[in-house]
């Protein structure tokens, strides 16, 4: 068995400047998955400085099969994210809109949007909620993701 060979079996072995070590698996996109959140929390923008988001990891309920073939463990995350602040291209209204249709796809009842916004792990954490899966095309030196539409209940 050949050095490389070995490589190719052990991820562990590979060199961490491979591009490839840092390629996520995608889900498959069209399809609904049941996803819980863990630890949602507000943080302030990287690229934006004094913009503030709702970063919100959502582990997915199930074993599933990535479109490269490869497995994707139950608890898996995908990091849903909202951006709660308003700006020329963001209005309060779509604001209010995205995180409502993730309240309402969690079954959430009974707080305000700014409540939610300002605790998000009182109301979120725990939550398991049913999402469409999308994948975004590679921008500004990111590879390919996945990202989620939430379904609010019926």
């Amino acid at each position: 068995m050949s050095d490389n060979t070995q490589t190719d079996q052990d991820p562990l072995s590979a060199d961490v400047g491979d591009k490839e070590l840092t390629k996520m698996p995608l889900f498959p996109a069209d399809r609904v998955f049941r996803f819980e959140i863990r630890k949602p929390v507000k943080v302030e923008s990287k690229s934006t400085p004094g913009n503030f988001m709702l970063n919100i990891p959502c582990a997915v309920t199930e074993d599933l099969v990535a479109v490269g073939g490869e497995k994707i463990n139950k608890g898996f995350p995908i990091f849903h994210r909202i951006m709660v602040t308003p700006t020329e291209k963001r209005t309060p209204a779509q604001i209010a809109s995205d995180v409502g249709k993730l309240c309402q796809a969690v079954g959430l009842k009974g707080v305000t949007v700014r409540q939610v916004i300002d605790d998000p792990i009182t109301h979120l954490d725990g939550k398991l909620f049913d999402a469409k899966t999308r994948i975004n095309k590679e921008k500004d030196g990111y590879p390919e993701s996945n990202s989620l539409s939430p379904i609010p209940l019926a």
